[in-house]
């Protein structure tokens, strides 16, 4: 693998902010501190703000980032399952508030950034700063079951996104919406209905965003799977009815997640923050590893 390095801050001339968010890290096996160092290198600062968990999430991004100048962790108490899932976009924009610099990199806590691809990243921001355009899209390897299994995509006729807006222009109205997957400019969802659409305002290079949010064990995935519901099924546009039966259903879901069988084979490396997760996965969990 050919290790990229990303342009020192002296002779790069635009302050990128990074921001996440997290609760619960611990109990739902979220990769965060690895998400954060994939892209911690790369940027000026980083914004990470931290539910209000009962697994020693806040004990953890402390003792990894507590020390770290670039960084800048706050406490926030989330909303509650009965408040929907406006609650990601509403912490979201917490983290996004506190950016200070000319770019915003937003990253969840289950994604990461390959470090082969700063470099890039970089270029790509100087040409919307000479083109006049205000996002990037970046596309997306979705890894399910195991780190050599990629989810298939709309394209390919299931219902997993093939990219997103991640990186923006920082203070031109940019904000997160809905369950905070994506971005809309003031109250014109411009990137979340369809990036292709304005295509004038944003740049859709080849850059990628590795995301494990479906690699865990099947008791951690349902897990995860049963908290999340939780907020879906308590949106609005649900009968009292619609929520009743799927909130059963979490309720009597099997002891095991079953995931996918109709994988796509994945062949690249992985972010080297990732590595040391991802020996320990395979050394615990061989049944889930291909054959």
């Amino acid at each position: 693998m050919n290790e990229s390095v990303a342009p020192s801050p002296e002779t790069y001339p635009y302050k990128i902010s990074a921001f996440t968010l997290i609760k619960n890290a611990i109990n739902f096996d979220y990769p965060v501190v690895e998400s954060i160092n994939s892209l911690l290198p790369m940027v000026d600062e980083y914004v990470i703000n931290v539910g209000d968990s009962d697994d020693g999430t806040r004990e953890l991004i402390q003792d990894n980032f507590g020390d770290n100048p670039k960084c800048v962790i706050f406490d926030s108490v989330w909303e509650k399952p009965e408040d929907g899932t406006n609650f990601f976009s509403n912490q979201t924009n917490k983290a996004l508030e506190k950016c200070t610099g000319d770019w915003c990199f937003y990253l969840q806590a289950d994604e990461c950034v390959h470090e082969d691809e700063f470099n890039q990243i970089k270029e790509s921001i100087d040409f919307c700063e000479k083109n006049n355009k205000i996002a990037i899209v970046f596309k997306y390897y979705h890894f399910e079951k195991n780190y050599d299994s990629l989810r298939k995509t709309y394209s390919e006729g299931f219902d997993c996104y093939e990219d997103e807006v991640r990186v923006f222009k920082n203070n031109i109205g940019v904000v997160s919406w809905g369950d905070a997957q994506g971005f809309c400019l003031n109250d014109a969802q411009r990137f979340a209905v369809s990036l292709r659409k304005y295509e004038n305002d944003i740049y859709c290079p080849d850059l990628h965003i590795y995301h494990y949010g479906y690699v865990k064990s099947a008791k951690k995935m349902l897990d995860k799977k049963k908290a999340l519901n939780e907020f879906y099924f308590n949106e609005a546009h649900f009968s009292e009815e619609q929520k009743q039966r799927e909130l059963a259903k979490i309720k009597n879901a099997k002891d095991e997640y079953e995931f996918s069988f109709q994988l796509n084979d994945f062949n690249g490396t992985h972010p080297t923050s990732m590595r040391e997760r991802i020996e320990r996965f395979c050394r615990e969990n061989p049944e889930l590893l291909l054959d």
